[in-house]
C-alpha cells in the first residue's frame, strides 16, 4: 500500500512541463437533437499529436499552440465533424454532434482496448432490446447476461456479481445510493429505462472515487431532458404502463424530464375478490407498484450547470385468506426515495469542480392481521396483529475536482461525507387470535446513527500504447464511541501489445461499513440493513484481476476477451443457524448473527461480441466459485456460498430484419445454486417428525436454462408519430426451472380418523416448485 501511495505522490508532483502550453480550448459535447451530454466525445488536431476525451458530463479540455487548427470531433454513435478555428487565447465552446446511422462510424470509435478492466458499458438502447419477463425492458436483467454477472433467482432483478451477495453492490442513481434496487420481490428493477441515459458497471479495477461496497459499482445516470423540443412517449403493457415527458424550459439552456411507471394486478384478481365479498372462501392477492423519475437542469453562460433530480418508487402487496371461521391478511409495502442536487463548474480552462448533496430513504413494513370468528354466537371476534418495519436514511455531501494537466495526465481528487440513520427492527404484536400473548410494542433494535467519510486521489496517465490509473482512498466510520479507518489503494493498467491485442490488470482493496441480514440472499425488501458497530467490524476485500482483449477484425466490430480474478473477503456476517429477525422478536440483531466470517471467490470470464450490423449480440461464459467460512456455521468448515455457480453461459442475439421488423433472442444456462436440504428425519418428544441437516449448502438446485424470444414492429402513423408493437415469449420452450423446494410430510391414512396430524409418519417428500411457465407478452408504444 505504501508503494501505491508513493507512486501517487510522485505522479502528482511531476509533469510540470504540461503548464507551458500557450492556450487551452475547453467545452462540452452535447447531442444536437436533445442537448444531452456526450461522455464518449473526443477531439484531436490534424496531426493527432494533441487531443482530449470528454468526462462523464461531456466536458473536455485540450492544450493547443497559438494559431490555426483543423480539429477532428468524434463520438461513439455520432457523425464525425471537422472544425477549423484560429486560437489566440483560452476559449470555451459548445460542440453539438448529430446522431449517426452509419455502422462504420460507430464501429471505428468503439474500442475495447481503451475501456478499463472489469467495466461493462453497453449502450442503454442495446440493453433494452433484450427480451424480458412480460416484455418489460430491464437494465439489471440485461446486465445479468454479461460474464461474471447473474440474477439471484429466475425472474428476479437483484445482481450477483462474481459470487457476492446483492448487498455488496453499490447502486447509484444520479450519485444517490439505492438500497433496494428491485420492484415486485425482484421481478423488476427500479431503473425505468425510459428515464436512463447511461449505465456503467464496475466489477473490478475500481477507481478510487468509488467506495463503500465490496463487489461492484453500478452507476446509473438519468436523462437530463430534451432542451431542443418537447417529447412524449407512452408504452402500454400487459400489467404495466410507462410515460415519458421531456422538453425545454428555455430552449438550449434549461430542460425538464418526468417519467412514470405503474403496474397493477387488481383487474387480474378482481373475479377472486368478488367471490370472497359474497361470503365464500377465497385466497386473494393484489399487487401495485409505481415509480416516478424527475429531473430539471439549467446551463449558465459560464458553461456551469445546475441539476436537481428526484426518484420515488413504492410497492404494495396484499394477500388475504377468508373463510367463514377466520380471516388472515398480510400487507407488505416498501420503497425508495432519492434526491440529488448537483452543480458542475469549470473553475479554470483545465480545472473542473463538482459539488453535490444527496438524500436517500428506504423503508419496508410487514403487517399480519388475523381474525378468529370461531367463538360462540354473540362473542366478539378475536383479532391479532404482527407488524415489523425497518428503515435506513442517508444524507451526503461531496466535492470532486478534475484537473487536466496535459493530454496524457489527469488528476482527480475529492471528499465525501455520509450521515446514516438505521432503524433495523420496530416490532408491534397485539391481540390473541391464533396468538397466545398480550400486546407487545417495542423497538428491540434502537436507531443507530453513523457518519462515514472518505477522501480520495486518482492519477490517470496515458502514453503511447499504455494507460495507468493509480489512486488511494482513505475512508472512516464513526459509530457511537468507535471509529474505524480503511486505507484502500487502487491500481489498474492497460498495455496495447498491438493494434488488435491488449492486456489489462487491476488491484483493489475495498471496505464496506454496512451489512445486510438476508434470509434469501436475493436482495428482497424484507432483508435488513445494519451498520458496523463496536462489535461488528467493517467487511473488507482484496481483489486482483488480469485480462486479455482481442479485436478480431480491423474495423473492431468483432471482439473477444478473457478475464480472470481472485478475491478474498473478511469480517463477513450471517444469521446463525435457525434464527432470523422475523422470528426472534425479543433479541437484538447483534445477538442473532455469526461474526468474523471469511470468503473467497475466483473465476474466469470470456465474451465474444459482434457490436453492429444486421445481426449483433454476444456469447459469454464464466467459470466462477464462491465460498464462505464461519466458526459457528457448518462446523467451522468451508461451504459453497448460496450463489456459488460454477458454470454460467449466455447468448444474446439482435437481428434487424428490415426497417420495420427486428428480432431478439436470449438463451441462458446456469449451474443450480447451493441450498441446504434435510438429509434425514427423526422424531421429537411429541412424536412429530424432525428434520436433520448435515451441513450448510451441501445440495444444489437443478441446473437452470431458459430461452426468451421477442419481435418488434416499428412504423409511422399518418400523423408521422413513431409507434411500435412488441411481441414475445418468456421461457419459450417451457422449461420448469424450480424457484424453490418445499418439504411435504406424507402420512398413512387411518380409517375413521379425520385428524390427519395423528396419522403415522410415512416419509418426507421434497417438491420442486416452478413459478414461470411459457409467458407470452405484447406491448404497444407510441411517441405522442
Amino acid at each position: 500500500m505504501r508503494v501505491v501511495l508513493i507512486v501517487c505522490v510522485m505522479i502528482s508532483s511531476q509533469l510540470v512541463w504540461s503548464q507551458n502550453k500557450p492556450v487551452t480550448l475547453n467545452g462540452r459535447f452535447v447531442e444536437a437533437e436533445s442537448g444531452e451530454p456526450i461522455p464518449t466525445g473526443a477531439i484531436v488536431n490534424g496531426d493527432r499529436k494533441v487531443g482530449a476525451t470528454a468526462n462523464k458530463y461531456g466536458y473536455f479540455s485540450v492544450r493547443l499552440n497559438l494559431g490555426n487548427h483543423a480539429l477532428t470531433i468524434t463520438a461513439l454513435g455520432y457523425e464525425t465533424q471537422l472544425l477549423r478555428m484560429t486560437v489566440r487565447q483560452d476559449t470555451s465552446i459548445l460542440i453539438r454532434l448529430k446522431s449517426s446511422t452509419l455502422p462504420e462510424v460507430i464501429v471505428r470509435k468503439q474500442d475495447i482496448h481503451n475501456q478499463p478492466i472489469g467495466v461493462v458499458s453497453i449502450p442503454v438502447a442495446k440493453l433494452t432490446r433484450v427480451p424480458m419477463l412480460l416484455g418489460e425492458a430491464d437494465i439489471l436483467k440485461a446486465l445479468a447476461l454479461t460474464p461474471g454477472v447473474t440474477n439471484a433467482q429466475e425472474g428476479t432483478a437483484g445482481l450477483i456479481v462474481r459470487g457476492s451477495g446483492s448487498d455488496q453492490n453499490l447502486m447509484l442513481l444520479d450519485d444517490a445510493p439505492v438500497y433496494n434496487a428491485t420492484h415486485a420481490f425482484g421481478f423488476l428493477s427500479v431503473f425505468n429505462p425510459d428515464a436512463v441515459r447511461q449505465v456503467e458497471l464496475y466489477k473490478g479495477g475500481f477507481p478510487a472515487r468509488y467506495g463503500g461496497r465490496l463487489a461492484s459499482v453500478l452507476n446509473v445516470t438519468m436523462k437530463e431532458g430534451n432542451n431542443q423540443r418537447k417529447n412524449r412517449d407512452l408504452s402500454i403493457g400487459v400489467v404495466n404502463s410507462r410515460l415519458l415527458w421531456e422538453g425545454p424550459i428555455r430552449k438550449g439552456v434549461s430542460s425538464y424530464m418526468v417519467s412514470g411507471r405503474l403496474a397493477n394486478t387488481f383487474l387480474l384478481a378482481l373475479p377472486t375478490w368478488l367471490r370472497g365479498s359474497l361470503g365464500g372462501s377465497v385466497d386473494y392477492t393484489s399487487f401495485v407498484l409505481f415509480d416516478v423519475n424527475a429531473k430539471v437542469n439549467h446551463q449558465f453562460k459560464d458553461n456551469s450547470q445546475l441539476f436537481l433530480s428526484f426518484y420515488k418508487g413504492q410497492d404494495y402487496l396484499r394477500t388475504e385468506t377468508r373463510t367463514p371461521s377466520y380471516q388472515t391478511a398480510s400487507r407488505l409495502n416498501w420503497g425508495n426515495s432519492t434526491a440529488t442536487l448537483r452543480y458542475n463548474k469549470p473553475l479554470r480552462s483545465n480545472l473542473f469542480a463538482r459539488a453535490l448533496t444527496t438524500f436517500t430513504h428506504f423503508a419496508n413494513t410487514t403487517t399480519e392481521v388475523t381474525e378468529d370468528r370461531r367463538g360462540s354466537q354473540g362473542d366478539q371476534a378475536k383479532e391479532g396483529q404482527f407488524k415489523l418495519s425497518n428503515t435506513i436514511r442517508d444524507w451526503s455531501g461531496r466535492v470532486d475536482f478534475d484537473y487536466i494537466l496535459s493530454r496524457n495526465y489527469t488528476l482527480q481528487a475529492g471528499v465525501e461525507h455520509f450521515w446514516h440513520a438505521y432503524a433495523p427492527g420496530v416490532v408491534r404484536v397485539s391481540g390473541n387470535a391464533l396468538m397466545e400473548f398480550d400486546t407487545i410494542s417495542r423497538q428491540v433494535n434502537q436507531t443507530t446513527h453513523t457518519q462515514e467519510q472518505a477522501v480520495y486521489l486518482e492519477n490517470q496517465l496515458r502514453g503511447k500504447g499504455w494507460q495507468l490509473n493509480a489512486g488511494l482512498r482513505v475512508s472512516s466510520l464513526a459509530v457511537k464511541s468507535t471509529r474505524y479507518y480503511g486505507q484502500e489503494p487502487r491500481l489498474s493498467a492497460q498495455i496495447q501489445l498491438s493494434s488488435a491485442l491488449s492486456i489489462k490488470a487491476g488491484y483493489s482493496i475495498m471496505y464496506q461499513y454496512m451489512h445486510q441480514l438476508s434470509t434469501s440472499g436475493a436482495g428482497l425488501p424484507t432483508d435488513i440493513w445494519v451498520p458496523s458497530t463496536d462489535r461488528v467490524k467493517p467487511a473488507s476485500s482484496r481483489q486482483a484481476e488480469l485480462g486479455i482483449y482481442w479485436t478480431i477484425d480491423p474495423a473492431g466490430n468483432y471482439t473477444a476477451s478473457l478475464e480472470g480474478y481472485s478475491k478474498r473477503m473478511s469480517n463477513l456476517i450471517d444469521y446463525q443457524a435457525g434464527v432470523n429477525l422475523m422470528t426472534d422478536l425479543n433479541r437484538n440483531w447483534e445477538g442473532l448473527i455469526a461474526l468474523n466470517g471469511i470468503g473467497r471467490s475466483y473465476g474466469l470470464e470470456t465474451m465474444i461480441q459482434k457490436k453492429e450490423g444486421k445481426i449483433s449480440g454476444w456469447l459469454s461464459y464464466a467459470y466462477a466459485r464462491s465460498f464462505r467460512r464461519f466458526d459457528e456455521i457448518n462446523n467451522g468448515q468451508w461451504y459453497p456460498y448460496r450463489y456459488d455457480r460454477p458454470h454460467v453461459a449466455s447468448l444474446v442475439l439482435n437481428m434487424q430484419l428490415n426497417k420495420r421488423w427486428s428480432f431478439n433472442l436470449s438463451q441462458q444456462y446456469q449451474t443450480g445454486y447451493a441450498v441446504t436440504l434435510p438429509t434425514g428425519t427423526g422424531f421429537g418428544i411429541n412424536g412429530e417428525p424432525v428434520f436433520f441437516y448435515t451441513g450448510r449448502n451441501q445440495e444444489r438446485m437443478p441446473d437452470f436454462h431458459r430461452m426468451d424470444v421477442g419481435a418488434t414492429y416499428e412504423f409511422l402513423s399518418k400523423r408521422e408519430r413513431a409507434k411500435a408493437w412488441t411481441f414475445g415469449l418468456y421461457n419459450a420452450y417451457g422449461r420448469q426451472n424450480p424457484f424453490y423446494i418445499s418439504t411435504n410430510i406424507i402420512r398413512t391414512p387411518v380409517p375413521g380418523n379425520t385428524n390427519f396430524l395423528s396419522w403415522p409418519y410415512e416419509r418426507t417428500q421434497l417438491i420442486k416448485q416452478a413459478v414461470f411457465p411459457i409467458l407470452p407478452y405484447v406491448t404497444y408504444r407510441v411517441k405522442l
